[in-house]
């Protein structure tokens, strides 16, 4: 079982209000697969409770639509699980624009079938950064984050303290532990990410 965020012993009142400033003065993007996950609605509940903005990718929403409608009619036991993943998805994500700052740019009127959120994600991403703007990104897609990170290390334009890359339990670890932000290089993501991404 994951651990609760911001639990009594684990940080106080003064450290929760710092940690949401520090969340607040960054973007923060969600791949599909957190949003899709059961086990990570601690995440949602913490973003939820202190108003904190997620940034949706507007082929991200599309992409998850043009899935659960391909899978309409299709009632095998693997489809239904996925249809079911899809459905907490739109939940999750009408909760954080209902109750939030949190909002799906520039959606239209209908999906645009030809959807792929993982190359927005990171033209997006390395936008920001080249604008010097710092980004949380939380991913459990590993060929995801290493596409990303290897670009931003090729990427001389940008400065790699502006941008922390987390897996789930990572990202509840760094709000847990009240982590600052220092890029995936510095303190708690040296000493563990790559180590995670390596097994």
């Amino acid at each position: 079982m994951l651990p609760l965020f911001l639990a009594e012993k684990t940080i106080s009142s003064t450290e929760k209000d710092e940690l949401r400033t520090k969340m607040e003065n960054k973007s923060i993007y969600l791949d599909s697969n957190i949003f899709m996950d059961s086990k990570y609605e601690n995440i949602f509940e913490y973003l939820i409770e202190n108003k904190i903005k997620v940034n949706i990718l507007k082929s991200q929403y599309d992409e998850m639509v043009n899935l659960r409608k391909k899978l309409k009619n299709d009632e095998s036991e693997k489809a239904k699980l996925l249809k079911s993943k899809l459905s907490l998805a739109l939940k999750r994500i009408e909760e954080l624009i209902d109750k939030t700052e949190s909002n799906i740019q520039d959606i239209g009127f209908d999906s645009d079938k030809n959807a792929y959120a993982d190359i927005d994600f990171i033209k997006t991403i390395l936008k920001k950064l080249k604008k010097e703007e710092s980004v949380i990104f939380v991913t459990q897609d590993r060929d995801l984050r290493i596409r990303l990170k290897t670009m931003i290390k090729d990427n001389k334009e940008i400065n790699q303290e502006n941008i922390n890359i987390f897996d789930a339990e990572e990202f509840i670890e760094y709000v847990n532990n009240n982590k600052s932000s220092s890029g995936w290089f510095g303190g708690f993501l040296r000493n563990n990410l790559y180590e995670k991404n390596n097994t």
